[in-house]
């Protein structure tokens, strides 16, 4: 009892003397006191954990988009400057026709 009155007196919560007839009262109250903040702060740990996973993922989903939305870019790019390279050919061709005749 003296522990975790010791350890109460630490964490910042204090059982003064008048409460001394109920001393056995205030210890189990400050023992569950103290063991619903200890799960408190376990569960916003696992909560802060979770959404640092969850933002983790939403970062490497967004890296992946932006990946493939390169990608799709670059591929366009391509397809425009074969398109336009096609396009320069058969305006030279045509031009080649037309002085031809």
């Amino acid at each position: 009892m003296r522990r975790l009155t010791a350890q109460l007196a630490r964490s910042g919560i204090v059982i003064s003397r008048p409460l001394a007839p109920f001393r056995p009262l205030a210890l189990i109250l400050a023992r569950r006191l103290t063991l619903a903040l200890t799960n408190s702060r376990a569960l916003a740990l696992a909560w802060s954990l979770a959404l640092a996973r969850r933002l983790a993922l939403a970062r490497r989903l967004a890296l992946a988009w932006s990946l493939t939305l390169a990608r799709r870019l670059a591929l366009a790019r391509r397809l425009a400057l074969a398109w336009s390279l096609a396009l320069a050919r058969s305006l030279a061709l045509a031009r080649r026709l037309a002085l031809a005749l």
